[in-house]
């Protein structure tokens, strides 16, 4: 275990370091500015202190950042890989924090039932323009408020009981429905008509 200390102000502080004595491979734990910072698989005699090898940020506003040192929200991940062919990640907003794996498979689910709602209430959704209020970007969507009074509940996620965020990929659920129901008026007409 090695200890510096930081005699400059915004210099690395390492408070511990591991090195693998055979390869020189290297994982350290320190400082910099009050954040904490984890380094991972750096040679010693390339880069001392491992500065340039952050895998891991807690900065000192409690934000953490995976892949990037300076996380601009709560949880900050770079350099995900992945498709979106039928599972990915969910966060909840229940309190817990909990990241899951979220599938479309059966055996990941109980009491499976028809599901039956009037599809067409989506029609009434009107997507609005926006800044949003961390990135200061300007962007696009829906307001997960406005849906909960259209009773699109299945749609809107809530936390502590109010309406918190949209399920925009169970919109689709609801898009095929109309269709579906538009493609039986269709044929139904083509009889009518005799086509």
């Amino acid at each position: 275990m090695e200890t510096t200390v930081n005699v400059t102000a915004g210099a690395w502080a390492r408070a511990m370091r591991f090195r693998n004595e055979y390869d020189n491979v290297t994982a350290a734990f320190g400082s910099l500015a009050g954040s904490a910072y984890i380094s991972t698989g750096f040679d010693v005699n390339a880069d001392d202190i491992g500065y340039e090898h952050q895998r891991l940020t807690v900065a000192t506003n409690g934000n953490v950042g995976i892949g990037t040192m300076t996380p601009a929200i709560k949880l900050a991940v770079v350099g995900l890989t992945g498709t979106t062919s039928g599972s990915y990640m969910r966060y909840l907003t229940d309190g817990t924090g909990n990241i899951y794996y979220y599938s479309s498979s059966e055996k990941y689910k109980d009491d499976i039932r028809p599901f039956k709602d009037d599809f067409y209430k989506i029609m009434q959704m009107e997507p609005k323009s926006f800044i949003d209020k961390v990135t200061q970007e300007r962007n696009i969507g829906y307001i997960a408020e406005e849906l909960d009074e259209l009773g699109l509940e299945y749609l809107v996620g809530y936390k502590d009981g109010e309406p918190d965020f949209i399920n925009y990929e169970l919109i689709s659920i609801y898009l095929l429905e109309i269709i579906k129901d538009q493609q039986k008026r269709i044929e139904t007409l083509e009889e009518k008509i005799g086509i």
